[in-house]
């Protein structure tokens, strides 16, 4: 999900938050982030410069994968390997994987800041 889609969702709530799934909502946190909230956990934000900060809370579940998943960018994937969290970062032609760590932060090109 780009900025540029969350300001679309946001403009069209009632509030200053969406529903998006099941215990899964958008909100607004400042005039240049969203925030993915899963249950009681931001999981991931989304900034005006197309940043993301990707956080579990410590839930690193099989949903907060799929969530991750479906709210970033295409060419970053987080996954699993013998229960040990990776990202999967692809840039045109270019491949790197990564430990996960929350609070990591991912530009839109790939780097992990």
């Amino acid at each position: 999900m780009t900025f540029r889609e969350c300001e679309e969702i946001i403009n069209s709530a009632r509030n200053s938050y969406k529903k998006l799934k099941n215990n899964t909502y958008l909100h607004m946190l400042d005039d240049n982030t969203y925030g993915i909230k899963l249950h009681n956990t931001f999981i991931l934000t989304i900034n005006r410069n197309e940043t993301y900060k990707l956080n579990t809370g410590g839930w690193e579940t099989v949903t907060t994968k799929q969530r991750l998943n479906q709210y970033l960018p295409r060419n970053i994937r987080v996954y699993s390997d013998k229960g040990i969290w990776q990202c999967f970062i692809t840039f045109f032609n270019e491949k790197v994987q990564c430990d996960y760590e929350d609070n990591m932060i991912i530009t839109c090109e790939g780097d992990v800041l």
